[in-house]
């Protein structure tokens, strides 16, 4: 379940920095950009919602 929750968090804030859009005449192209759709980012991205999360819903 968190790794679900986590996973989609994670995505979604990944999405928003890394897409951009591109005008032409006349459409709006989204586009993905590669500053942060790596495998590395994507880990690391992963591992700092994971401590985050954690943080905040563990029991203490």
């Amino acid at each position: 379940m968190l790794a679900g929750v986590l996973s989609v968090a994670g995505n979604l804030i990944i999405d928003e920095l890394g897409h951009r859009e591109v005008r032409t005449r006349r459409w709006i192209i989204p586009t993905t950009t590669p500053q942060t759709h790596t495998f590395p980012r994507s880990v690391v991205w992963g591992m700092f919602f994971y401590t985050f999360l954690r943080s905040r819903f563990s029991p203490r």
